[in-house]
């Protein structure tokens, strides 16, 4: 007898993720981060990552989980996005500071949303921090 192996398609929300963020998606910043958002270098950084001259060019945003690209017209798109609360807080700050310099950031259908998985290595480096808190600091003389 042959095992039968049944095949569904998943819908997100069977899975519990959504496919697009939108605006409503993002959370509203606290003091600091709405703060460094419209600061001088994050504004100047916007204005010329959205530069005409620089249509296409693209930047991963690993820290935040975040793949953002220059679509011309001084608009600028969030292609890809991990599923992680870094990457909500990252893109809101990101708007912000685009908005600041009359840029559209475009989110929604032109962001796809990533199940997010933490490599190998940043859980390694969690375990050994946490192995190594216990551990006194100082310098060795001999």
């Amino acid at each position: 007898m042959k095992n039968k192996i049944e095949i569904r398609d998943l819908k997100a929300d069977e899975v519990n993720l959504k496919s697009r963020w939108y605006d409503e998606d993002l959370p509203t910043l606290v003091e600091s981060d709405l703060r460094r958002s419209l600061g001088w270098a994050c504004r100047m950084w916007a204005l010329d990552f959205a530069n005409p001259a620089k249509i296409g060019n693209y930047t991963w945003m690993g820290e935040y989980g975040l793949l953002l690209q220059n679509a011309g017209n001084y608009q600028v798109r969030c292609l890809l996005a991990a599923d992680m609360a870094d990457a909500r807080i990252g893109l809101a700050m990101f708007k912000s500071s685009f908005n600041a310099v009359g840029v559209e950031l475009q989110i929604g259908d032109y962001t796809v949303v990533a199940p997010f998985e933490a490599d190998e290595d940043t859980e390694s480096e969690q375990v050994d921090a946490s192995e190594t808190k216990d551990v006194p600091t100082g310098v060795e003389v001999c």
